[in-house]
């Protein structure tokens, strides 16, 4: 009975962390690194709690998260109307830091990040 709970657990986890198959599906989030050098990025809400983190992205790649709409109680993810603080730097460089904040607009909003060299580009667009 537990090797039956885990195994769906394990499977139920995959699956919510699945790349986006479009930018336009719910809840995605969509980060390019438009530096020549690896970057990180971790996102927290107001209060602190963590939104999103990528612990390593290779220069000039993407990488997505396509979030399930079950979760926020079928919603999506975020929730609405929270500001999200950000962190980007550079393996190469751990004291270049840029540090930016955006506001969401409803549930399960598609996000894209750009990371630059100067500003990070980001386009919030709502999902319902």
């Amino acid at each position: 009975m537990y090797r039956a709970f885990f195994i769906t657990l394990l499977l139920s986890s995959h699956v919510y962390a699945a790349p986006c198959t479009s930018i336009n599906n719910n809840s995605c989030w969509s980060i390019t690194n438009d530096t020549a050098q690896p970057a990180n990025m971790k996102c927290t809400s107001t209060n602190g709690r963590d939104i999103y983190r990528i612990d390593y992205l290779a220069n000039s790649t993407s990488t997505s998260e396509q979030f399930d709409r079950s979760y926020a109680d079928g919603l999506g993810y975020p929730e609405p109307n929270i500001t999200i603080h950000c962190r980007a730097n550079y393996h190469a460089q751990p004291t270049n830091v840029i540090d930016f904040s955006f506001k969401t607009i409803s549930w399960g909003d598609r996000i894209e990040i750009r990371i630059t060299k100067t500003q990070p580009v980001v386009t919030i667009r709502p999902y319902w």
